[in-house]
């Protein structure tokens, strides 16, 4: 049992060395994570009659140096 112990934490141990390690090639490589920007973060509707469709355009720029990957959408 000891010797199943032992082998999970440097099996554990080898897992975070190769995730250190690939962060930081990707950092060496000049990436670095998305960041999502909202040059409008607001948008006040004025009355609308009922049954009217309205909409409205939220640009997002991605100011990181990786892909920008917009997996889901919330309103408040």
């Amino acid at each position: 049992m000891k010797k199943n112990r032992s082998t999970g934490v440097n099996v554990l141990v080898v897992m975070v060395i190769v995730l250190l390690g690939v962060l930081g090639s990707e950092k060496a490589a000049g990436r670095e994570a998305p960041s999502a920007v909202f040059p409008e973060p607001s948008f006040t509707f004025a009355p609308v009659p009922e049954g009217m469709v309205v909409t409205h355009n939220y640009p997002v720029l991605n100011e990181g140096n990786d892909d920008l990957e917009i997996i889901r959408i919330e309103t408040t």
